[in-house]
């Protein structure tokens, strides 16, 4: 394994640290919308972060993240929104991007860093899933209450977001995404056909590549150098 300078050590320390508080704030809020938008009777399915940190990560707190990302079906915008609204968040201004104009931003007031973006689709043309909502599942996740169910896209859209997010919409901007992909242990074989259908074939094509790069030069279990944008570098 690599020897880290006090320096660096010290980052990563500190990312542990707030890492874990951070995961702590996660899981309630969490906990809070899958249950409010479940009795509201809101199709949801939870993107990325948290979720998946506790499913495919050996220490979930080595995911850091900063946002909740959630899919919603679009005739229910409203009432997901009013959930967040009546629960202290604020709607932020819509971004300018036109690669953003399918989601809806909200800041906790009295806990800034809480987040929370909805999501009415999940790719821009000519890239396409399908309706992924015939296909979402629950997923069993042990949390401080005990296990509780957690809607999720199906195991291959998942896949498929994540190249897609990490590849077309941030262009590999960061580690983590890859490391995302490689916690999975997703088979690219299998994804073969699906990326051709989807217009991801040479999304595909480069992360197989670069995930190949990083299990070559670093061995699990995760530590938290690949979680956090300023100690990225000494990894690239």
């Amino acid at each position: 394994s690599r020897v880290l300078n006090s320096e660096l050590q010290a980052q990563l320390d500190y990312v542990r640290n707030f890492s874990s508080l951070m995961h702590g704030l996660a899981e309630h809020h969490h906990l809070f919308l899958a249950k409010a938008l479940s009795a509201a009777s809101v199709p949801h399915a939870f993107l990325k972060g948290w979720t998946l940190a506790q499913r495919a990560y050996c220490v979930p707190t080595d995911r850091y993240f900063q946002d909740i990302d959630l899919l919603i079906a679009p005739q229910c915008l409203a009432v997901a929104s009013q959930i967040l609204l009546t629960a202290g968040f604020v709607e932020q201004t819509s971004s300018r991007f036109h690669a953003n104009i399918h989601k809806h931003e909200y800041q906790h007031a009295q806990h800034p860093r809480v987040q929370v973006e909805l999501h009415t689709r999940l790719t821009q043309a000519p890239y396409d899933f399908g309706n992924v909502w015939p296909r979402i599942r629950q997923v069993e996740i042990k949390t401080s209450e005990g296990p509780y169910s957690f809607w999720q896209l199906g195991a291959q859209d998942e896949l498929l977001y994540l190249l897609y997010h990490a590849g077309v919409q941030h262009r590999f901007q960061r580690l983590i995404w890859l490391a995302d992909l490689f916690a999975l242990k997703a088979s690219w074989e299998a994804l073969t056909d699906a990326c051709a259908q989807s217009h991801l074939s040479r999304c595909l094509a480069a992360t197989r590549t670069l995930v190949g790069e990083l299990d070559a030069g670093v061995q699990t279990p995760w530590i938290a150098s690949v979680i956090y944008g300023r100690v990225e570098e000494h990894w690239m």
